[in-house]
């Protein structure tokens, strides 16, 4: 009935202002202790928000962009790199293999998306292309080691999306890209390859009959991985599921819930991959036409659902920097991949 709608939305409502409040009591507290050693909105209380409810929708670009702040004062202050001078660098003419891809992947971005304040197939117009092409060719300016890798514009639209302010927005993608997912996007996906590995162990760990059966159909779990963490699962799962898996990666600011959620996924889904009797039943289950991936009778994965799984079923991963070390040695051998590669400078740097 109406008079049950009304009481549900004022129920509802009510229930954001509480949430609103009780982040921006946790925010104020924060601030007065000063964050962490970069200066970043950091405590006790924030990580439990963050981790039991996600940010409110009203204080999540505050929280993100929050998040790029370290790396824009320090590459202002050590190398007098702004996102202005980026933006009107000219690149060299021999460095236009990035822009021809970059430009290439703005048509392939997120078709049909709304953006920040609703508007029509966001990436397909003037202002959002123009923002995701600034964000990502300074970015290839910024690292030319890295420049550009195919999926990085899904990262960059999901920033521009929620935070609504392009330079902003570039700070917390360069972020992601040299501190939190180092690595992911370089062309040698090094890291990327380093934590799938992690991740295989840890399946095989707390889900033996899943291992089995990828083993049994002759699949690899990277096959569907990798678009779920270079992508952070935007062609795989809900927004409400985005939205909370970057909340925690950027407070956090390590892949671990990255990994933990891709583990969570498989979780949930378990039942649905250990009755597949082929390896196309598999990829339908994991990589489905439709693109987002749903539980038994077709119902969607829950944002709340997923992350009480990930904190609630799954362990953390255990020693994971030491894993990590461990890999990083053995992949770069097989690689041929110096540890002291020589990174390119920013061409602006000292300017």
């Amino acid at each position: 009935s109406e008079r049950h709608g009304a009481m549900a939305a004022a129920g509802t409502a009510n229930a954001v202002r509480m949430a609103e409040a009780r982040c921006r009591s946790a925010i104020m507290e924060a601030m007065a202790e000063g964050g962490d050693c970069n200066g970043k909105l950091s405590s006790d209380r924030l990580t439990q928000i963050v981790r039991k409810e996600g940010w409110p929708a009203a204080f999540r670009p505050l929280m993100w962009a929050n998040c790029g702040n370290a790396l824009k004062k320090k590459a202002e202050d050590e190398s007098g790199i702004t996102y202005p001078a980026l933006l009107a660098f000219r690149r060299p003419p021999q460095s236009n293999t990035f822009i021809s891809e970059i430009e290439r992947d703005l048509g392939r971005t997120l078709p049909g998306q709304r953006g920040p304040r609703g508007e029509e197939d966001y990436f397909s117009s003037e202002e959002g292309r123009s923002r995701l092409r600034n964000v990502l060719v300074a970015y290839s300016t910024f690292n030319p080691t890295v420049g550009y890798c195919q999926s990085m514009n899904f990262l960059a639209a999901i920033l521009i999306l929620q935070i609504d302010e392009e330079e902003a927005a570039f700070w917390v993608l360069a972020t992601v890209v040299e501190r939190i997912l180092p690595m992911y996007y370089h062309r040698s996906l090094l890291g990327l390859s380093i934590d799938q590995a992690v991740l295989k162990d840890y399946l095989c760990a707390e889900m033996p009959a899943v291992c089995k059966k990828f083993e049994e159909l002759s699949c690899d779990l990277s096959f569907v991985s990798t678009n779920w963490l270079l992508c952070i699962f935007i062609n795989s799962l809900s927004w409400d599921c985005v939205n909370r898996i970057m909340d925690i990666l950027l407070h956090d600011g390590d892949a671990q819930i990255l990994l933990r959620a891709s583990a969570a996924v498989v979780k949930l889904m378990q039942n649905k991959i250990l009755a597949c009797k082929t390896q196309e039943d598999l990829l339908m289950v994991l990589k489905p036409k439709e693109g987002t991936l749903t539980l038994e009778k077709g119902k969607a994965i829950e944002a709340d659902q997923l992350i009480k799984v990930v904190f609630t079923a799954l362990p953390p991963i255990p020693d994971l920097p030491q894993r990590r070390a461990l890999l990083d040695q053995s992949f770069r051998d097989k690689l041929r991949f110096s540890p002291h590669i020589q990174l390119a400078p920013c061409p602006i740097a000292g300017i």
